[in-house]
């Protein structure tokens, strides 16, 4: 049952499907099952590339995804907590039990699908080898898991709306600026 409130939260149903590529806009619809207006909205940069290959090599600018952070589980839970009528300790629980069931079974060499988010395969990385005898557990280079988003959730990406943010790199220093002065 938690899943389903879970994944009603971030269902298609509450969300406008309209794109927009302006500056800022709403795009999604109010939430009336928690009273908010809710935005997605992606941000993003423009760099400077130097590209090599293609018809036109040379200097390109392109847009560049801003990321806003980490969504840490303990915010999370508290999200969820304040979306729904669970406590934060019974959010938190079946997290953690979601993520231990997902681990356990990708362990076992079993894909897991959730149907709001898409499939966890897990696959290995072998190195090849001329015959199917020189085949055993030393060519396996590492194990990974895959995660392969469903038609759902590729759909809520597209309706997502984007706005421009200009970013300053990190440790930046403008040489045009003046010294500070010490007191």
């Amino acid at each position: 049952m938690f899943i389903s409130i879970i994944f009603r939260i971030f269902a298609k149903e509450d969300w406008g499907n309209t794109r927009f590529d302006n500056s800022f806009s709403f795009n999604k619809k109010p939430r009336k099952d928690i009273g908010l207006i809710a935005l997605s909205m992606i941000n993003y940069t423009k760099v400077s590339r130097s590209i090599t290959v293609g018809y036109n090599p040379g200097m390109k600018y392109l847009a560049s995804l801003v990321r806003n952070g980490v969504l840490t589980q303990e915010r999370l839970c508290d999200r969820i907590s304040a979306a729904s009528s669970l406590a934060y300790n019974d959010v938190l629980s079946c997290i953690a039990a979601l993520q231990a069931e997902i681990v356990e079974a990708t362990m076992d060499g079993i894909t897991v699908e959730l149907d709001q988010l898409g499939r966890f395969t897990p696959y290995l990385l072998a190195k090849a080898m001329e015959t199917a005898e020189e085949v055993d557990v030393t060519t396996i280079k590492r194990t990974r898991v895959n995660f392969k988003p469903n038609s759902r959730f590729l759909n809520r990406l597209k309706t997502t709306g984007y706005t421009y943010k200009e970013v300053i790199p990190k440790g930046y220093v403008d040489p045009n600026a003046t010294p500070p002065v010490i007191p």
